[in-house]
C-alpha cells in the first residue's frame, strides 16, 4: 500500500518570566504541546482517504484534548477544469468538560485554467459547510 505519513508538532512555552520574578499579574503560565499526524492513501481513480489526530497536551492543567478525524476526497474532471471535492468527520475521544465532541465538514473546489497557451493562470472557487457536532453542554 503506497500512501504518505506525517506528523506536524508544535510547542509553546511561556518565556515571560524565565530567570525574573513571576510578579505578572494575573496572566496564567503557557506549556502546550500540539501534535498532528496524519496518514494519507490516494487510489490510481483519484479518490484519497485520510485519517488524522490532532491532538494538544497542556502541561500546566494536565489535560490531553485528542480530535480523530476521517476525510474522503475525489478529484474529478468536468470538461476542461478539475474539481476536487471532500468529506470530513471528526470527533474528539478526549477534552475538557466544556469541549465539543465533533464536526462534520464538507468542501467543493473547483480550478478553471484560463486560455492562456502556458496554463500558468489558474481561477480557483472554494464551498466549504461545516457544522459542530454533540455540543457539550
Amino acid at each position: 500500500m503506497a500512501g504518505t505519513f506525517a506528523n506536524t508538532q508544535t510547542l509553546l512555552w511561556d518565556t515571560y518570566a524565565c530567570g525574573r520574578s513571576r510578579a505578572r499579574g494575573s496572566r496564567p503560565d503557557v506549556n502546550q504541546t500540539f501534535l498532528q499526524p496524519f496518514l494519507a492513501y490516494n487510489t490510481k481513480m483519484a479518490f484519497g482517504v485520510t485519517l488524522q489526530t490532532k491532538s494538544s497536551y497542556n502541561w500546566e492543567a494536565h489535560q490531553w484534548t485528542v480530535l480523530l478525524g476521517v476525510f474522503a476526497s475525489q478529484i474529478l474532471r468536468l470538461g476542461g477544469s478539475r474539481s476536487a471535492c471532500s468529506s470530513a468527520r471528526a470527533s474528539t475521544s478526549t477534552a475538557p468538560a466544556a469541549g465539543r465532541s465533533g464536526a462534520c465538514a464538507s468542501t467543493w473546489c473547483c480550478s478553471f485554467p484560463s486560455s492562456d497557451t502556458d496554463g500558468c493562470d489558474t481561477v480557483s472557487a472554494c464551498v466549504s459547510s461545516s457544522r459542530p457536532v454533540g455540543v457539550a453542554a
